[in-house]
Formats: structure tokens, sequence, C-alpha cells
């Protein structure tokens, strides 16, 4: 059985790209292994090419094998939109999340020095879908424990 990565273990990751894979169950990697082999058919459905939408801030569909209580989001930029520096700059990142995690109704409020929210950018050698940058991001439930 493969653990479950804890809050605690992805908090060192925030804001900063990691060589670290963060494993799946067996299960959605299965399924995240299929997929791979699809990536044009994500970049269609995620961004349509008369899309004006300069992001999309969705679930995980193949989330890391993380505790209850911790949402998988993945932050995807469309491709048309992607100056140079959105790539090499986390900024415009947080700003987004800011506002979206907000929007959540049941995100957890931080206090005692916690983040509200975890986010990285893969490594390119951990990142399937190359021409699309994407932030992995986790926040945490209210009824989730400490």
């Amino acid at each position: 059985m493969i653990p479950r990565v804890t809050w605690q273990y992805l908090s060192q990751f925030h804001k900063r790209s990691s060589n670290i894979l963060i494993p799946r169950s067996r299960e959605v990697q299965k399924a995240y292994d299929t997929q791979k082999q699809s990536n044009n058919i994500l970049r269609e459905s995620l961004f349509p090419k008369e899309s004006k939408y300069i992001y999309q801030f969705l679930p995980n569909n193949y989330p890391y094998n993380v505790e209850e209580g911790i949402e998988h989001y993945v932050l995807w930029f469309n491709p048309t939109f992607q100056p140079k520096w959105l790539q090499e700059s986390n900024l415009f990142a947080d700003l987004i999340l800011k506002h979206e995690i907000i929007r959540q109704k049941d995100v957890m409020i931080t206090h005692a020095g916690l983040h509200p929210y975890i986010f990285w950018k893969n490594i390119p050698e951990n990142t399937s879908v190359k021409d699309i940058v994407h932030y992995q991001v986790f926040y945490r439930k209210y009824n989730s424990v400490l």
C-alpha cells in the first residue's frame, strides 16, 4: 500500500520546484499513464481554439496520494497567453490562487504560520504536459485535522 502524503510533507515544496516525485495510488497512476498518451486531447479540452480564458483552475483528474481532507487541483494557463515572465515567476499564479482558493467555501483558514494553500510547478522532467504552464495546487478543507 502506498502511504498518503501529509500536509507537512507537501509544504516543503511550496512555491519551489522539486525533483521529488509525489506518488499516486496504483489505480490513479495506471489511469494517468494511459492518459499521458493523449496530451493533445487534454489541451483541446482545456483551451479550445476559440477560448478566451487565460487560465483554468480544476480538480486534478489524477491526484497525488494525499491525506484525507487535502484537495489537489491544477492551475492551467492557456498556451495562447503565455508570456515569458509567466514561466519564470510564481507571482501571477499566487495572485490567481488567492482569488480562487477564497472562492472555495470549505477552505481551512490559515493560522499559526500555516499556508492556506500550497502550490508549485513541477520541474520539466516531472511534467507530462510540457506545452501548458501549470501548477500543482493543494488546500485543506475545514473538516480536516491539523
